[in-house]
C-alpha cells in the first residue's frame, strides 16, 4: 500500500486492488474515485471534512459517526472521519502521514506522542484532542485545532461586506459570548482596529461606538496575539466578566461557513511551555497554543460597597 499526501491529507492511495484518488479544495474533500469506477463519487462533508454522505449515480449513501469517529464497517468509505483515509482492515487512521495511528474504537492513539508527557504534547500522551472531538480535530498527531462555530458578525464593513473583527455566539440557552478577532500588540497592552491602536481603557469607548454592550454577554473571547499579558486581565476586571485570551502569539483564522450561513473561528491549541510553531512561521517566535482564563478581581472594598448597596 502506497499513500500520497497533499497539505498533510491523503490524496491518493495505491494498492493491489487498484488506486483511490480524492479531489480536494484545501482540506475539503469534494469527490473520490476508485480506478474500478467509471465516474467519481461526490462527497458531502461537514466543516471538519468528515464525510456525511456519498453521492453516486442514482444513489445517496448517508454516513454517521460517533463523536470520536467510529462508524460501522458497512459505512466505511475511502474518505472518512475528518477527511482521513481509514485503514480497510482495522478502521484506524494514520494521522500526521502515518506518524500515529488513531483508533476511533478505543477513542485514543495507539502510540504515545513523542513530545509527551514533559514537552509540548501535555501529560495525556495517548488522548485524542484532549477528549473534545466535537470542537476540535488533530490533523497530525501533535496539534489540536479548536473551533468557535455559528458566529454572527456584529459589525460589517459596508464597502467590502466583510466582518470587522467582532462576533457573537449563538447559544441555545443563556447569554451570548463576545468573540474579538483583532491583531494584538507585542507588549500585550493594545489591540488594533481599523488601523488604530486601543488600550484596555480605550476599548470600552470603541465598543460603545460600535453599539456593543458587554452586559449582554457572559464572556469575552480574545483571539488576539499577546492580549493575555496585560490587556485581557484589565478587561476582565473593568467589564466584570470572564475573559479568555492567549499569552503569546496565536495562529487563528475566521472564515464564512456556507453550510450554516455563519462564521467559524479556528485556532491552534497545544499545551506545554514551548509549542511547535507552524511550518510557515519563523521558529524563533514563541507561540501560544490555547487560551488562558481571566476573571474579575473582587477586592474587600468592592464587597463592602456591594453589601452596603444591597443591605446584606
Amino acid at each position: 500500500m502506497r499513500i500520497f499526501y497533499q497539505h498533510n491529507l491523503a490524496c491518493t492511495r495505491i494498492g493491489l486492488a487498484g488506486s483511490t484518488r480524492a479531489l480536494s479544495y484545501g482540506r475539503l474533500t469534494l469527490a473520490i474515485r476508485h480506478s474500478s469506477q467509471l465516474y467519481p463519487y461526490l462527497v458531502a462533508t461537514n466543516m471538519l471534512n468528515t464525510a456525511t454522505a456519498i453521492v453516486s449515480p442514482g444513489k445517496i449513501t448517508p454516513i454517521s459517526y460517533t463523536p470520536f469517529g467510529f462508524a460501522h464497517q458497512e459505512q466505511q468509505t475511502r474518505v472518512g472521519f475528518n477527511g482521513e483515509y481509514p485503514d480497510p482492515l482495522t478502521g484506524n487512521y494514520g494521522l500526521g502521514q502515518g506518524y500515529r495511528w488513531y483508533s476511533p474504537t478505543l477513542k485514543r492513539f495507539q502510540a504515545a506522542d513523542d513530545i509527551s508527557p514533559f514537552g509540548q504534547g501535555g501529560i495525556s500522551a495517548y488522548a485524542y484532542t484532549h477528549n473534545d472531538p466535537v470542537n476540535s480535530y488533530d490533523p497530525d498527531g501533535h496539534h489540536q485545532y479548536k473551533y468557535y462555530r455559528n458566529l454572527v458578525p456584529i459589525k460589517l464593513d459596508h464597502t467590502e461586506r466583510r466582518p470587522m473583527g467582532f462576533f457573537a455566539t449563538q447559544p441555545k440557552a443563556g447569554k451570548r459570548k463576545l468573540l474579538v478577532n483583532l491583531h494584538g500588540a507585542p507588549d500585550g497592552k493594545k489591540i488594533y482596529f481599523d488601523d488604530k491602536a486601543y488600550t484596555s481603557k480605550d476599548f470600552f469607548g470603541l465598543l460603545n461606538n460600535l453599539g456593543i454592550d458587554t452586559n449582554n454577554f457572559s464572556k469575552i473571547i480574545l483571539i488576539s496575539c499577546n492580549t493575555g499579558k496585560a490587556f485581557a486581565p484589565e478587561i476582565a476586571h473593568a467589564a466584570n466578566i470572564p475573559v479568555r485570551a492567549p499569552g503569546n502569539v496565536i495562529t487563528g483564522k475566521t472564515y464564512f461557513d456556507a453550510s450554516s450561513n455563519s462564521y467559524t473561528s479556528r485556532y491552534v491549541q497545544l499545551p506545554g511551555p514551548k509549542p511547535l510553531p507552524p511550518l510557515d512561521e519563523a521558529f524563533g517566535e514563541k507561540f501560544s497554543f490555547g487560551l488562558m482564563k481571566f476573571f474579575p478581581i473582587y477586592t474587600n472594598a468592592h464587597d463592602i460597597r456591594q453589601s452596603v448597596k444591597t443591605g446584606q
